[in-house]
């Protein structure tokens, strides 16, 4: 019955939808790879609420949702990023994965495009945590995007990389944002 309760996460009502996004923790790691599915939904509640379940079931549908990734619809590509961000650190195998967001930020002209992408890696790479650091040198180049709100995301992620115990990780993160130009223009 887990898939029929997934459905719910679908339902025109919101109460509904609600309950359903309480229950499917409970009913075990099952449900992850039909929740994982939603990431795609094209309705943007539905993929918010996948999101929220994703973060909920330890790191089940973590597979799934990185499979989104790579999608050709820019939304359904930052919800799996959203997705992967609140599994956390059970998901940091994929934060090189992530972290491909943070390239390509102009487009013909020089115009940004993909800034809901970047935010997203960016946010999604702080909550990995120590896996990952390695990404902390790309996570800096963020810190001067025309995006205040990547900006921002930069800023706490590499914040949220720093709180560790390993000083080798707190050195690399610091080495990342002091190899950044114009930081103090932020």
């Amino acid at each position: 019955h887990v898939h029929e309760v997934v459905d719910l996460l679908t339902d025109k009502v919101g109460a509904v939808r609600e309950t359903a996004k309480k229950a499917l923790p409970r009913m075990g790691p099952a449900s992850g790879k039909y929740v994982a599915a939603l990431v795609a939904h094209p309705e943007a509640h539905v993929r918010a609420l996948a999101v929220q379940v994703l973060g909920s079931l330890h790191g089940s549908g973590k597979d799934e949702a990185a499979t989104f990734l790579g999608h050709r619809d820019a939304q359904v590509r930052a919800a799996a990023m959203a997705a992967l961000g609140a599994i956390g650190s059970l998901a940091q195998e994929y934060a090189g994965a992530v972290s491909v967001a943070l390239d390509d930020k102009y487009g013909p002209g020089g115009q940004q495009r993909r800034w809901q992408e970047r935010l997203e890696a960016c946010r999604a790479l702080g909550r990995m945590g120590a896996g990952a650091v390695s990404q902390a040198p790309k996570l800096a180049t963020c810190l001067r995007d025309r995006e205040a709100d990547v900006r921002i995301a930069a800023v706490d992620s590499l914040a949220q990389l720093l709180v560790t115990d390993d000083k080798r990780w707190h050195d690399s993160c610091l080495a990342a944002v002091s190899d950044t130009a114009d930081i103090q223009n932020i």
